[in-house]
């Protein structure tokens, strides 16, 4: 009888423990616009089930700055961690584009705490605003890092070459160019064109004066069409055309959704559309929302291939306002960055919220 007792009470204090390391190992997340019951589970490793049970909901239902119980996951410690280490703040200038979950994730924060470090208590801010930050800017790091490896090949004699050999002129930058675009049409590579440039990276603008070498592949191609020569630029103008932008797009099927997010780590809608076109040389201006991109393409009745397609009210609040763009592949298809990751659509089951095709 007392061995019984003793096993009970052994059993009851076990369940004691374990109900106390259960809330001592939750968090609380406050909902951010864009927010979904499915989004935010997956943000912390969990399921929606587990989710609504924590939190006691009957139905997928919340709200903006709604506080929920979440797990304290591995990744959410370590992110804590990290932020703690971080004690100096720096001031970021918003710009024409931003929102606040673009400005966290390029300085490694939660939306959450940049608006406690400012004092906001709503998600609206505006151009020119000054707003602390703490951190670095990851977007600016990633560029330091990639602009030293094209270093190497200055050492090369075969790019030099023509640059010493060969008269230059000045090009004038056209909206929609790149320094593709431009090194592609008069044969060159684009280490060549930055190096004749003195260019550090490959930001251009509209007007500017640079200097090329040769003529432009056009008037090469119409002289010799059956060449080797004419295939080779042929293959540099694709790499620059609808299909590589489309072989980027499909590179990146399954990266999981986050809301701001504009790397390979994680998309969101408008994220993506900027990462994919700028990886294809293409450039677009600076990351932009669905709507920004909306006001840059214009409308068309029928598609192609490459096109963008703008849905509206895919976000609670959103109801008349475009909300979500993905690049059309043709057949009714189109891919985007949805709530489980990269992946492709029926535009037939998008019908309700289908706003317009749009070609930049």
């Amino acid at each position: 009888m007392k061995r019984g007792l003793y096993s009970a009470f052994a059993i009851g204090a076990a369940t004691m423990t374990f109900g106390q390391t259960a809330q001592a190992a939750t968090t609380t997340y406050t909902v951010q616009q864009g927010d979904s019951l499915g989004l935010i589970a997956l943000k912390h490793d969990t399921s929606t089930t587990k989710l609504q049970k924590l939190n006691n909901l009957t139905s997928d239902r919340i709200y903006v700055s709604q506080k929920l119980k979440v797990p304290a996951t591995k990744k959410a410690a370590s992110k804590m961690t990290t932020t703690k280490k971080t004690t100096t703040t720096s001031t970021y200038t918003v710009k024409s584009g931003d929102s606040l979950g673009l400005i966290a994730v390029k300085y490694n924060m939660s939306v959450a705490k940049l608006k406690k470090l400012n004092k906001l208590s709503s998600d609206f801010i505006y151009v020119s605003q000054k707003l602390k930050v703490t951190g670095k800017d990851v977007t600016q790091d990633k560029k330091t890092t990639t602009s030293k490896k094209p270093t190497t090949p200055k050492k090369k004699p075969a790019s030099k070459k023509p640059v010493s050999s060969t008269k230059t002129k000045t090009y004038s930058v056209a909206s929609g160019d790149s320094l593709g675009v431009i090194a592609s049409k008069y044969n060159m590579s684009v280490s060549s064109l930055k190096e004749l440039n003195n260019l550090k990276s490959d930001l251009i603008f509209v007007g500017q004066k640079l200097k090329v070498k040769g003529s432009t592949t056009t008037t090469t191609a119409s002289k010799t069409p059956g060449k080797t020569t004419t295939t080779n630029q042929s293959v540099e103008k694709v790499s620059y055309s609808t299909q590589r932008i489309l072989n980027i797009a499909k590179k990146y099927t399954g990266v999981p959704y986050v809301f701001g997010g504009s790397t390979p780590n994680g998309f969101d809608c408008s994220g993506y559309i900027y990462y994919v076109y700028k990886e294809a040389g293409l450039n677009l201006g600076g990351r932009k929302t669905a709507a920004g991109y909306a006001s840059m393409a214009s409308s068309v009745s029928s598609p192609k291939i490459g096109d963008l397609v703008f849905f509206q009210g895919t976000y609670s609040g959103m109801q008349g306002r475009i909300s979500h763009v993905g690049i059309y592949l043709g057949n009714g298809k189109f891919i985007s960055a949805l709530s489980k990751g990269i992946g492709i659509s029926d535009l037939k089951y998008w019908q309700d919220s289908f706003v317009r095709y749009g070609r930049l």
